[in-house]
């Protein structure tokens, strides 16, 4: 997928680009669906294709950015529709990005609530001992397996 050489003309590295930009559109779509609808094998499915035309982002846009003169004067037409894609690829970017921020959020207090949860628990079942050796109250109403009894 990844094609490093460079296109012969401006306006075939222009409609490369736009090719490009619909197709990262449509992962981030996709993605933005899986996220909503919290689908994570979809979203974790994409995550390949979408770096993959990342990379090939990169390289289109550094070859513009190399031919910025002989871009300018392409067809304005086409001009116009790429930073029109380019608009709408960003707006979804900022869209997954933000839901992503939100689900990682989201995992994060999922995470401090079990953490908190399992150390309640372990507190919760320790046996405590006072100062005299002596199991504490709350503890000592609780049956304990020694190694006497389970020999018994």
């Amino acid at each position: 997928m990844l094609k490093n050489k460079p296109l012969a003309s401006a306006e075939d590295t222009l409609v490369a680009m736009h090719d490009l930009i619909i197709k990262l559109k449509d992962v981030y779509s996709y993605e933005i669906l899986a996220m909503q609808h919290r689908d994570t094998q979809t979203f974790l499915n994409l995550q390949p294709t979408k770096e993959l035309l990342s990379r090939e982002y990169e390289v289109r846009a550094r070859e513009i950015q190399a031919r910025t003169t002989s871009i300018k004067l392409a067809d304005p037409a086409l001009r116009a529709k790429v930073i029109v894609a380019q608009e709408e690829l960003d707006t979804l970017a900022t869209e997954s990005e933000t839901l992503s921020l939100r689900m990682a959020e989201v995992a994060r207090r999922l995470h401090e609530r079990l953490i908190d949860a399992a150390r309640y628990a372990i507190k919760q079942e320790k046996i405590r001992y006072g100062s005299g050796g002596m199991m504490a109250e709350a503890a000592a109403g609780r049956p304990i397996a020694t190694a006497i009894n389970e020999a018994i």
